[in-house]
């Protein structure tokens, strides 16, 4: 035998393969999580953005909204007015890139009481994806609680 010979030893090689196994079986998991949470992020957004549109269209085109005591006034009332007067971009499912989501968004004003404050306003946002639908009503405040 020739002492020059250089090599791995089979014992090298499997240690390689087993630390990377290892390494695969912790690494693939957390990138699947963090891709899942910046899709559902993704998600969220969808909806701020949505109820950002509709607040904005509301305000710009002077809409008159039911009180919230007698249900919520429908702002969609064609498929995607908010998108043809481009409050809302198209939006795309992040889950798939090449579909569209829809969504319907209502809103209703909250009562003034006293009579001397500003009245305040509530949009109900409801986005349906490929595998995500979600309901979820926005205050003035910008706060979220989900649809029940």
């Amino acid at each position: 035998m020739n002492k020059n010979n250089r090599g791995f030893t089979l014992v090298e090689v499997l240690a390689v393969i087993v630390i990377l196994g290892i390494l695969a079986g912790v690494g693939i998991p957390m990138v699947t999580r963090y891709i899942e949470k910046t899709r559902m992020q993704s998600y969220e957004t969808m909806e701020e953005t949505i109820y950002d549109g509709a607040r904005n269209f509301v305000l710009d085109e002077n809409i008159y909204l039911n009180k919230c005591s007698s249900g919520y006034t429908n702002l969609e009332t064609t498929d995607n007015m908010l998108v043809d007067f481009q409050y809302v971009e198209n939006l795309t499912d992040p889950k798939d890139n090449s579909r569209a989501c829809s969504y319907n968004v209502y809103g209703c004003m909250e009562s003034d009481d006293d009579g001397m404050s500003l009245a305040t306003y509530k949009y109900k946002v409801e986005l349906t994806c490929l595998k995500y639908s979600h309901c979820g009503i926005y205050t003035d405040d910008g706060k979220m609680t989900n649809c029940s």
